[in-house]
């Protein structure tokens, strides 16, 4: 992982959200409110962003590059998806996931923003077209 800092600067982060089809009808101010609340991370080609087993608790957004989830099958890691931006991944409102059960790794430098689920009941409850398009 390159960094757990917010690198990016917020107006392009708010157009790399707007170009995800699933925000079309998002108003800016809804996703605005989520980069407020969240984290941005840079991951180097090769890095983790999940591991097999791990707990998760996080609504990730694929905002730059790419991931390839594999999952272990006869004691083997397979390839069963690659993730690129722009993606929405991770635990969204109302799920009951709470670990995961594969691998994601960045095919390349890639860049990830996170929400905790802890902010899910607040934007449950003042972002409605957000929610909306997350589930």
């Amino acid at each position: 992982m390159l960094s757990t800092e917010n690198l990016a600067d917020p107006m392009s982060l708010l157009e790399k959200l707007q170009a995800f089809p699933e925000f079309a009808s998002v108003p800016a101010d809804q996703l605005q409110w989520l980069l407020d609340q969240s984290e941005t991370v840079q991951y180097a080609k090769g890095d983790y962003l999940f591991q097999e087993g791990e707990s998760t608790d996080q609504l990730v957004l694929v905002t730059e590059g790419e991931f390839v989830v594999k999952l272990r099958r006869n004691n083997q890691l397979r390839v069963v998806g690659r993730f690129g931006a722009p993606n929405i991944m991770g635990v969204l409102p109302y799920s009951r996931m709470t670990s995961v059960r594969g691998t994601g790794e960045a095919d390349q430098d890639s860049e990830v923003v996170t929400l905790h689920k802890d902010h899910f009941r607040e934007m449950i409850c003042d972002c409605h077209e957000l929610t909306t398009a997350l589930v």
